[in-house]
């Protein structure tokens, strides 16, 4: 038997995904500064693909030592969204650009890797 949260939560993205693909939009900022709004019905999936981008941070610095951005112990992922949000805020003219990579280059700029001394 499912639970009916779970229920809820696959059809509120099964919707979002079917309005990314008629807006043809999924990838930009524009759609996911939407869906990653507090108490927006889009919010799992902009959890999931969060996690997405940050899971692949961590496989870039497990592949080959060199991370995009170096998060500190305790970093939330509903901090790192705040992040990314904030920043897309003071962005408004890159809002149809990949969300990936604004994304990345906001991390980037919060969270900067310090350099190693030699």
């Amino acid at each position: 038997m499912h639970h009916p949260t779970t229920i809820v939560v696959l059809l509120a993205s099964s919707m979002l995904v079917a309005q990314a693909k008629a807006s043809d939009d999924a990838i930009t900022a524009n759609f996911w500064i939407d869906a990653c709004q507090d108490n927006s019905p889009g919010m799992m999936l902009c959890r999931g693909y969060l996690r997405g981008i940050t899971d692949m941070n961590d496989m870039s610095t497990f592949a080959s030592k060199q991370a995009w951005w170096c998060l500190p112990d305790g970093v939330t992922l509903d901090q790192i969204r705040k992040v990314i949000l904030a920043e897309l805020a003071r962005r408004p003219e890159d809002h149809h650009h990949p969300f990936a990579g604004l994304a990345t280059m906001a991390l980037r700029n919060a969270f900067p890797c310090k350099k190693k001394e030699r």
